[in-house]
C-alpha cells in the first residue's frame, strides 16, 4: 500500500504579482499485491488519485494571453494497472 501527499504552495502567475494561485494539497492512495506462478509474477495495482477531490490546477501558464492562467486538473479518479515480471535466473 502506498499513500502520496503533495503540497503545492501559492504562487503568482504574472510579473506584477496581481494574479495569485492558491496553495493546495493533493493525495493519492494505491494498493496492490504480487501473484507468482513459477518464474512469472503479476503485480496488479489499483489506486485513487486526488483522493479528497481537491479543486486544483494541473498547470499554470505564466503570462497567459487573455487571462487564461489556469489549466484545471481532473477530479477524483480511479486507476489500475498490471505489471508482469519474468525471472530468468540460473
Amino acid at each position: 500500500m502506498r499513500w502520496d501527499l503533495t503540497h503545492v504552495g501559492s504562487l503568482f502567475a504574472d510579473n506584477l504579482s496581481a494574479i495569485e494561485v492558491d496553495s493546495y494539497e493533493a493525495s493519492s492512495l494505491y494498493a496492490g499485491f504480487d501473484y507468482a506462478i513459477d518464474r512469472f509474477t503479476a503485480l496488479p495495482t489499483i489506486g485513487v488519485t486526488n483522493l479528497f477531490d481537491e479543486d486544483c490546477s494541473q498547470e499554470i501558464r505564466i503570462h497567459a494571453f487573455g487571462g487564461r492562467f489556469y489549466g484545471a486538473a481532473p477530479g477524483r479518479r480511479v486507476c489500475g494497472d498490471v505489471r508482469m515480471r519474468c525471472d530468468f535466473g540460473d
